[in-house]
């Protein structure tokens, strides 16, 4: 049933914009190294967005001369109207300057404000522009702009119904994107990802033997989180089935497979948890 996974994935989802946020490239000046304000952990968007203003020398985007750019990674990040507003500012005075970098973090960041919105249409506008100019980028710049983009357009596609299209980009995220994440949520990416495909797999109608094969496959080709999170997407299927002999081996390769460290356990633990209570 797909109620067994609608509140990780939504938990996975929320705390992932949050992340995946701090991994955006850094956005240089016609080549030049980004100076220490240019830091997206030392500044709200909003600030970001103006000390971009400022360096291409936009005419008519006025910069709030008032704005404080604090060097402190504890400031509260400034996800929404400011930022969206601003972003609204340049387009419709059609000063945003011809850079692709500039273009990608300006409609990436669009997209997200709208996500916060819950505008899906327009979220996956933005998302989808976004991605077409990071296909622009040479690599390593590319993949790394193209996993914040494609991984925060994917649950939008799911809460828009278009599930094939999501099973198809879940399936390449989980391929191409592995380790990317950041800190102990180093698969943070590829695992968000394996959420949303048996969510939308689900709701496509496939059958769970059908989903089980697909699991199976990524299981057998990776020995990290991801592979956990498969295990544990097998397990509650077999439980649907009430397949006790598979309840009872899924159990114990999820405990002994994987190490005790918590990006393992932050995986399985509630569901054990939940289990002894």
């Amino acid at each position: 049933m797909i109620n067994n996974i609608s509140l990780p994935r939504l938990i996975n989802i929320r705390f992932f914009y949050f992340i995946i946020s701090f991994n955006i490239l850094l956005i240089s000046n016609g080549g030049a190294q980004p100076s220490a304000s240019d830091k997206i952990v030392d500044m709200p968007y909003s600030e970001k967005l103006d000390s971009l203003i400022k360096a291409f020398n936009i005419p008519d985007a006025r910069v709030d001369q008032n704005s404080e750019i604090k060097n402190n990674q504890n400031i509260q990040i400034d996800y929404g109207e400011k930022f969206f507003q601003r972003a609204q500012e340049i387009i419709s005075k059609q000063v945003v300057p011809n850079n692709i970098e500039f273009k990608v973090y300006l409609y990436s960041r669009l997209g997200v404000c709208y996500i916060e919105k819950k505008s899906n249409k327009q979220a996956s506008e933005e998302l989808y522009k976004a991605r077409d100019y990071a296909n622009l980028l040479e690599q390593p710049k590319r993949s790394k702009y193209l996993a914040n983009i494609e991984s925060n357009l994917l649950p939008v596609l799911n809460e828009e119904r278009k599930y094939e299209e999501a099973i198809s980009l879940a399936q390449k995220i989980i391929k191409e994107y592995q380790g990317v994440g950041t800190g102990l949520l180093k698969n943070i990416v590829a695992s968000s990802a394996l959420d949303e495909f048996v969510y939308a797999a689900k709701s496509h109608k496939w059958s769970n033997d059908k989903i089980k094969l697909h699991l199976q496959k990524i299981t057998d080709t990776y020995t990290n989180e991801v592979a956990c999170k498969a295990d544990l997407h097998l397990l509650r299927i077999a439980e649907e089935q009430k397949d006790e002999k598979t309840i009872k081996m899924l159990k114990n390769k999820i405990l002994t497979r994987y190490p005790k460290t918590w990006e393992y356990t932050n995986i399985y633990q509630s569901y054990f948890d939940a289990e002894i209570k």
